[in-house]
């Protein structure tokens, strides 16, 4: 049964519905609640320190996404753009104790990429990850200065994408490097066609990169984010 579930019938798995054009494309807008945990190392005049991104103990941070995807019967073309706001009070270990350190941080992702279908229900994906970030903040009586920090990472991966009815399911996973040691991406996508040129879309994603580099505010950049977003989709 679960094999049937994952791997329905050639009648219902099927990506995408056999298109009326060549080409048919979906643009997709998400409101998202994000977490995030790791170090990033933060430079002032005091000296460097490893700040920390840890379980939020409040309301998660807020973030948006705009996606495009047009599709052929072999072949998918996608593009988005990712911005997520988080703002961290923590306690930050140094060398002489324990003192309160925050960490306001505005990132936006730019990435793109391509799909080929290898099966009814599966596409290998390649994909480039641009990252822009800014940091600034406090370190007990010092400040964080701001400054911008962006890199590449390319990614492989893969992507299965069932239907049921009006309802889509699809699984995604890549893995990648570039400026970054290692990053990764994952994401689920449950779908549901509400008419022939909308959809209602519930999407959970995470992303997680180990970059080390040179720089005044983070070096060092390993952290994990994870958000549940709730999207529509237009058809086009």
């Amino acid at each position: 049964m679960l094999a049937g579930l994952v791997f329905p019938p050639a009648a219902l798995a099927q990506w995408p519905p056999a298109p009326r054009t060549e080409w048919d494309a979906e643009l997709s807008i998400y409101a998202w609640l994000w977490s995030a945990d790791g170090t990033a190392e933060v430079t002032t005049s005091g000296g460097t320190a490893d700040a920390s991104f840890g379980d939020l103990d409040g309301p998660f941070d807020p973030g948006a996404s705009v996606r495009v995807e047009t599709r052929s019967k072999y072949s998918a073309l996608m593009a988005g753009v990712t911005y997520l706001h988080m703002d961290q009070a923590r306690e930050v270990e140094t060398p002489e104790g324990t003192t309160h350190g925050e960490l306001n941080t505005r990132q936006v992702v730019l990435d793109a990429g391509a799909g080929y279908r290898l099966a009814p229900a599966f596409e290998i994906l390649g994909a480039a990850r641009y990252y822009i970030i800014r940091t600034d903040g406090s370190f007990g009586a010092d400040g964080i200065e701001n400054e911008d920090r962006s890199w590449m990472d390319v990614f492989l991966g893969g992507r299965l994408t069932n239907l049921y009815g009006p309802w889509s399911l699809s699984i995604r996973g890549d893995i990648g490097a570039g400026g970054s040691n290692l990053a990764w991406f994952g994401n689920a996508v449950v779908a549901y066609r509400a008419s022939a040129r909308t959809s209602l879309r519930m999407e959970y994603r995470f992303l997680s990169t180990d970059r080390g580099g040179e720089g005044s505010v983070h070096s060092d950049w390993d952290v994990m984010e994870s958000g549940l977003g709730l999207g529509i989709g237009f058809g086009f």
